[in-house]
């Protein structure tokens, strides 16, 4: 719609008698909870027979119920007293929080949360660090308490600032993260820790489309995971090639030598 992307587009209606009623029948298509919490909360006020696609909300009739998921990473830290730290700003919040912990909404025993607000702008091409560095002033932080056995850490920029579709914001946001990360990995490393630096998808590696127009959406490569240690035995490691998100947690599980759950597979090596 004009210049802009799906993502920065304006609410509009398309029909002329597209308002709700009451007694209407409603719908809800989105399969994402992050998208469709507010509204639905919103929408489940009114005298009208909602139905939402996933169980995000107990207010409306659900289509497909989800699985329950047993014994993920957060929980089984849990079980084994390993305190653990949950932190991003606002855009990543929920990821590192509900998502990470299969969409369950309160913290584990022994879980800490931060939120680090995120700058309030029309875009984030106007202002590509974001909140990352004062994620990092506070990840630091909380690194030199020797706290926590996890610390699980989310860095919006790449994401959020690639969705603008724009390429130099989006190259400066990369710098900012690369400065970041070069304060946070040493500083984790002198207080023992391991690291593994990872992502769940792409984005800003794809900024352009094969016509050479803007690609603000993810991207299809396969991510990097690169594990980071002063322990000799992680040094020489040789990673498995080609997994998935799901080697994380058991990997994470075997640095940390607890024994995983017989609900997840092998880790990356």
């Amino acid at each position: 719609r004009g210049d802009k992307t799906d993502y920065y587009i304006q609410p509009i209606m398309l029909a002329k008698e597209g308002t709700i009623k009451t007694d209407d029948s409603v719908i809800f298509w989105n399969f994402r909870t992050d998208r469709a919490k507010q509204l639905t909360e919103l929408l489940a006020k009114e005298k009208i027979a909602l139905t939402i696609f996933g169980d995000y909300s107990k207010k409306a009739d659900i289509a497909f119920h989800s699985t329950e998921v047993k014994n993920n990473l957060g929980e089984t830290l849990s079980k084994n007293k390993i305190h653990q730290l949950r932190i991003a700003e606002t855009e990543k919040y929920a990821h590192v929080t509900f998502f990470f912990n299969s969409q369950v909404k309160d913290p584990y025993p022994l879980e800490a949360r931060v939120m680090i607000p995120s700058p309030k702008v029309p875009s984030y091409a106007q202002k590509p660090e974001m909140s990352a560095h004062a994620v990092t002033t506070r990840v630091i932080k909380e690194i030199s308490r020797e706290k926590y056995g996890f610390i699980a850490l989310n860095y919006a920029n790449a994401d959020l600032v690639g969705h603008s579709g724009e390429l130099k914001p989006t190259i400066e946001c990369c710098k900012h993260l690369d400065k970041c990360l070069s304060e946070v990995v040493p500083q984790a490393l002198k207080h023992g820790y391991d690291i593994i630096l990872t992502a769940d998808h792409g984005n800003a590696d794809t900024m352009l489309a094969k016509d050479n127009s803007p690609n603000p959406a993810h991207s299809f490569n396969p991510v990097l995971c690169t594990i980071i240690s002063n322990k000799p035995e992680l040094k020489k490691l040789r990673l498995k090639k080609e997994r998935g998100l799901s080697v994380i947690g058991p990997t994470v599980l075997k640095m940390l030598g607890v024994e995983k759950p017989k609900e997840m597979g092998e880790g990356i090596y």
